[in-house]
């Protein structure tokens, strides 16, 4: 005798017609995911698996505990691949190196001056001043009288003392290098690069992963 058989194809349906909320409307999923692109691929998939929870009020309050229990590994996922996705898929090789050299200290630098300027000026004059006259009917000259001046007249001048020059000045300086390596260490070709990068993308799909999962959760595996 054959069994009747609901599949979540036709539970859907019968809510769209019945006017009421859709199995999906508490499906909890990655921000990435497009929600009706997923549901279309999980009742294209799951289509001819009957569904273990026919009641829709039941199926779709446990798919939202369900989803939101699973969220967190899906984000991992979609969380990996988008950091994944920002290498180059043919390259295996990518480092990038930062060096900072740095200098600092004190340069203590001085000048001192010492002046030390002497000398003396000693003049010893000797002035002698002689009045001369000459008689009323002659022509010649007899002295008169004579002013006699000795001396010594001494002047010295000295000049000492010290300038000093004296300071500190700092130095620092930095200097930085960045260096980026990237490419094809060789061990690996293009090709198998590419080839594994395909097959991580099929791997790595979330509405295939979320997909297979809700099967597995929701649906009796048997045609």
């Amino acid at each position: 005798m054959a069994t009747m058989s609901l599949s979540i194809l036709g539970l859907y349906n019968w809510c769209a017609d019945m006017d009421q909320d859709s199995i999906f409307s508490e499906f909890v999923v990655p921000e990435s995911v497009d929600t009706e692109v997923l549901e279309a691929n999980i009742l294209m998939q799951a289509a001819p698996f009957e569904i273990c929870y026919p009641d829709p009020d039941v199926l779709r309050e446990l798919i939202g505990a369900w989803s939101a229990a699973r969220i967190q590994y899906w984000n991992r996922i979609e969380d990996s691949w988008q950091k994944a996705d920002e290498f180059n898929q043919l390259e295996n090789f990518d480092r990038t190196e930062t060096e900072t050299i740095e200098h600092s200290g004190t340069d203590t630098q001085g000048n001192t001056q010492t002046r030390n300027l002497a000398g003396s000026d000693n003049r010893t004059p000797n002035l002698t001043d002689e009045h001369k006259v000459s008689a009323y009917d002659s022509a010649n000259y007899s002295a008169k009288d004579l002013d006699t001046h000795t001396g010594t007249d001494n002047r010295s001048m000295t000049d000492t003392g010290t300038i000093a020059d004296s300071g500190n000045f700092v130095h620092g300086h930095k200097i930085g290098r960045q260096a980026r390596y990237h490419g094809n260490i060789g061990v690996t070709s293009l090709a198998q690069l590419l080839e594994g990068y395909n097959e991580a993308a099929e791997k790595w799909d979330l509405y295939a992963i979320i997909t297979q999962e809700f099967i597995k959760e929701f649906c009796v595996m048997l045609y």
